[in-house]
């Protein structure tokens, strides 16, 4: 879960002081088939990737590690988030 840091909420494992980024941002899926898909929690500034149109907002997407995200206007790669969530 991509979540704002103030909050600290147990559940959430990737914390990002940004206050354009909602409290409970998005979700990251990982499956078995080594895909992942990324799901935007209905958040108020949305995220975006980039795909072959430019920056595109998304309600769910299937991503790769080496894509850039945007959480509100918070930016990262998706490899980020999961070395930085993985204990």
């Amino acid at each position: 879960v991509i979540q704002k840091s103030q909050l600290r909420v147990q559940e959430n494992h990737f914390l990002v002081d940004d206050s354009t980024v909602s409290g409970q941002h998005a979700l990251l899926f990982s499956a078995r088939t080594s895909k992942l898909l990324l799901v935007d929690m209905a958040s108020s500034n949305g995220t975006r990737i980039y795909s072959a149109a430019g920056l595109e907002k998304i309600n769910q997407q299937v991503v790769s590690l080496t894509d850039t995200v945007y959480f509100g206007s918070y930016k990262c790669i998706i490899q980020d988030i999961i070395s930085c969530s993985t204990p």
